[in-house]
């Protein structure tokens, strides 16, 4: 396992826009912390 993010990986190959590399990790971000807490 690479210590990339799918969505940078995406990004970088030209899948994904900047914006939607963007919102992806956000998300990705927003459920790390969910699974924190629990």
């Amino acid at each position: 396992m690479s210590g990339f993010s799918p969505e940078l990986i995406d990004y970088l190959e030209g899948k994904i826009s900047f914006e939607e590399f963007e919102r992806r990790r956000e998300e990705r971000k927003t459920r790390e912390k969910k699974v924190r807490r629990c």
